[in-house]
């Protein structure tokens, strides 16, 4: 930090250039007292226009004045409003200047105290220190939340790297998929704030979100697994859609031992699921159930089986997941219809169960997505590509899958997939 010294009569003008930190405040505050010293004026000009950096974490506090050479006391509030610290650093205002104008106009640019002259030592001494006293506790309880939410944050990454273990060893599942779903939406959050104004998220509920993309997979756990911990797992996506006004929960009908018959598990399948049900419906939420290969409700038969034991519950449709298993999608969707809520638009060929585009499988999806948009009834529609070839797909679909074409990246796959199903629309429309 420079200081070069003009002198005009009693006036004495510092100028300031370069960088000033509060680590060299006080070899600075020493050289001001010099040139002081030296020139003893009546006038004190301190000229900062030739700082480019100023540090105010060791500022505690700035006693202004209103009527100043230069640049006048609300100039200065100007300037700190601009640069936003006028948000870290309280300002007590200190004038002969008592007009209500005045006063209101020091309020409004952010002072935190106005002290009129002539004034009592003692009392602006003790308003100092109160003000000061205020500004250190409003700063802990900063510092306190933002280390609660760095923990809170913290503590749902570490959840989620638990579930994505959890999801890797008990039903197969590549656990890179349940954090790979929480970045995705993450990304995808940030992309519709962006774009539209019509969702006003808070930061608490796009982690809440992102949490809930991770709690994505009710059910598919092991059927002979400890249904304690997933039920508390489903009480808190409950909890999470209730915060997000979210009416619908997609849930499976847990994994069935390699060999075993499902039918003895019918009932425990529809005791667990009938208790989910009930605690969901009971906050205002629908538990929506999806075959997929592997579960107990994988087949047709078996679907129906859950749903006249359970009429709450809800369907959702996958006829690639059918195709997989053996079933004939357009049987089933007739038998189904009433009680889909949404469909994953995702479809397969009969002959190896690989996964392709939209209408170019053997799942009927266009004559479905027809038959949807004639009842009239407003439906969700899921895109569910499952076409790019990696190894945490492979995990996801199972070694079985076989895929009938390899994109470049996943952008690319999506793109095919996105671009069939709204082929797909424009011939319904």
């Amino acid at each position: 930090m420079d200081v070069s010294a003009k002198r005009e009569g009693n006036q004495l003008e510092l100028a300031l250039k370069g960088e000033l930190d509060h680590h060299g405040a006080k070899g600075l505050l020493t050289c001001l007292e010099q040139e002081i010293q030296r020139s003893l004026p009546l006038v004190l000009v301190l000229d900062f226009s030739g700082v480019t950096f100023m540090d105010s974490s060791g500022i505690a506090l700035i006693l202004l004045d209103i009527v100043m050479p230069v640049m006048d006391g609300f100039e200065v509030l100007n300037t700190m409003n601009r640069n936003h610290r006028i948000e870290d650093i309280p300002v007590i205002m200190i004038s002969s200047e008592d007009a209500d104008t005045v006063v209101r106009r020091a309020y409004e640019l952010g002072v935190s105290d106005y002290v009129s002259r002539p004034f009592d030592a003692g009392v602006v001494y003790r308003r100092v220190f109160n003000t000061i006293k205020l500004y250190a506790k409003q700063r802990r309880l900063i510092s306190l939340v933002t280390s609660q939410i760095r923990e809170k944050e913290k503590n749902t990454q570490m959840l989620i790297s638990i579930l994505s273990e959890a999801v890797e060893f008990r039903n197969g599942e590549s656990g890179a998929h349940v954090l790979h779903i929480g970045t995705l939406t993450r990304h995808l959050l940030e992309q519709l704030t962006q774009k539209t104004d019509q969702y006003a998220l808070t930061p608490e509920q796009k982690e809440l979100i992102v949490m809930a993309s991770s709690l994505h997979d009710i059910g598919k756990i092991g059927i002979e697994d400890d249904f304690a911990p997933h039920f508390e797992k489903f009480k808190r996506a409950v909890e999470i859609a209730k915060k997000l006004h979210t009416t619908r929960i997609r849930m499976f009908s847990f994994y069935i031992p390699e060999g075993k018959n499902p039918e003895i598990y019918h009932d425990t399948v529809i005791e667990r699921i009938q208790k989910m049900v009930d605690y969901g419906e009971a906050n205002g939420v629908h538990c929506c159930h999806e075959n997929e290969k592997g579960i107990y409700g994988d087949t047709l038969k078996r679907v129906e089986k859950l749903h006249k034991a359970i009429p709450a519950l809800r369907c959702v449709f996958d006829p690639a997941n059918y195709i997989q298993c053996g079933d004939d999608p357009a049987v089933n969707f007739k038998a189904l219809a009433p009680i889909i809520d949404y469909m994953h638009i995702k479809d397969a060929l009969f002959k190896d169960g690989s996964v392709v585009p939209a209408g170019e499988g053997d799942g009927s999806v266009p004559s479905i997505l027809k038959a949807l948009a004639e009842t009239g009834k407003p439906y969700m529609l899921t895109l569910e590509p499952h076409l790019y070839d990696f190894s945490g797909l492979q995990n996801l679909q199972g070694e079985d899958v076989l895929h009938k074409r390899v994109y470049k990246d996943a952008d690319e796959a999506f793109d095919v997939a996105s671009d069939a199903l709204h082929d797909i629309l424009k011939t319904i429309e």
